[in-house]
């Protein structure tokens, strides 16, 4: 485990579909394929890297965040709600961030149980707009070790008490072999559609490190490296987009997070997947596809002036093109902002990205 100042990197990062703000960072869960694991902090005792007040004073001082618009992840670099202190530090980031008037989409994600009184101190918070992500995959233990009995009723308990909480099922990472029959599928969705407004499915981010891990529990997963993107086995899609349309056809099932919050706000994809040709079964593809709009060249520059920046741009129908280089970061919020495609000669990495990617 690093120390706590080299640690305080990933206070405050914009990612690809949020601004992440941690005042903990480390998770002990120890999940095989944990995405968090190449930066050595999983599995791992959570470390404290900042306190809430000052976070939430860093978070209010940054040029990537736009009050009641930014959409928060919180504590996603841990479990948010492991019991103890991280627990006690998400709920007092909560209470900071409501008791500025924040109505920010502030996101949530857990493997963990929520209580009762826990969702009652969530409807509690009535200015944020709260999402919890729910992960539940059906992997077996020797890859994710946790109570799938307590996930599903963390999701029970949030469908019944949640007055005003959003709910997402988080179907990944899917992994060939070990959850993506059409037996897991069936299980997996039987389970879910009755309590969550949506379910977001993903595969997995094979870097050679992840992989490293796999091997040393014997596991020989039939992928290649794929540690840019995610990867999911093509046969899955089909399964699981055809049990859909049989067996749920009026559950919403999207492949990314951003799509299902948009599809919340009835507004375009602000991370613009629209451009992959993905969205043939997407509930959101209408109003994706009629409601972009182009932005003006008077908005991109406002933008890029916040961000201190003096790159040229084009603008055509398809996509900003932005000249020289811009950090992923920038890349996020100008994306995000302008809900439309951006992008850039050079990109440079997060400090994050620049290691979960080797």
């Amino acid at each position: 485990m690093r120390n706590k100042n080299d640690l305080k990197k990933y206070a405050l990062e914009y990612l690809k579909t949020y601004l992440s703000i941690n005042s903990f960072v480390g998770c002990p869960i120890g999940c095989t394929y944990c995405f968090l694991s190449p930066l050595g902090i999983s599995p791992s005792e959570p470390v404290r890297v900042i306190g809430e007040p000052e976070l939430v004073k860093d978070l209010k001082s940054s040029k990537y965040f736009v009050p009641h618009q930014t959409i928060l992840s919180l504590n996603n670099r841990t479990d948010p709600f492991l019991p103890g202190l991280v627990k006690e530090s998400t709920f007092k980031i909560l209470e900071l961030l409501n008791k500025e008037g924040f109505r920010n989409p502030t996101t949530i994600t857990t493997k963990l149980y929520l209580s009762k009184e826990d969702i009652e101190k969530l409807n509690s918070l009535i200015n944020l707009n709260i999402f919890i992500i729910v992960t539940y995959s059906g992997l077996p233990k020797e890859i994710e070790p946790v109570d799938h009995d307590l996930q599903i009723k963390t999701m029970k308990n949030i469908h019944k008490y949640g007055k005003k909480i959003h709910l997402f099922h988080q179907f990944r990472p899917i992994i060939q072999d070990y959850n993506d029959s059409m037996n897991t599928i069936k299980k997996v969705l039987s389970e879910v559609y009755k309590y969550a407004d949506c379910t977001i499915f993903a595969g997995l981010r094979l870097s050679e490190f992840i992989n490293e891990r796999f091997m040393e529990k014997q596991i020989n997963l039939k992928m290649q490296l794929s540690p840019e993107h995610k990867y999911i086995p093509e046969q899955f899609v089909k399964n699981i987009l055809s049990l859909c349309s049989e067996k749920f056809p009026n559950y919403p099932i999207f492949r990314h997070t951003s799509c299902a919050l948009s599809w919340i706000s009835r507004l375009p994809d602000f991370n613009a997947h629209w451009t992959k040709n993905q969205c043939e079964n997407c509930l959101n593809r209408v109003d994706c596809l009629n409601k972009i709009e182009v932005p003006s060249e008077a908005h991109v520059s406002e933008l890029l002036k916040k961000l201190n920046l003096s790159n040229e741009f084009n603008i055509n129908k398809g996509e900003i093109e932005i000249r020289g280089e811009l950090t992923q970061e920038d890349r996020s919020f100008l994306r995000h902002n302008l809900r439309f495609p951006v992008k850039s000669e050079k990109l440079k990495k997060t400090p994050s990205e620049q290691i979960m990617t080797k």
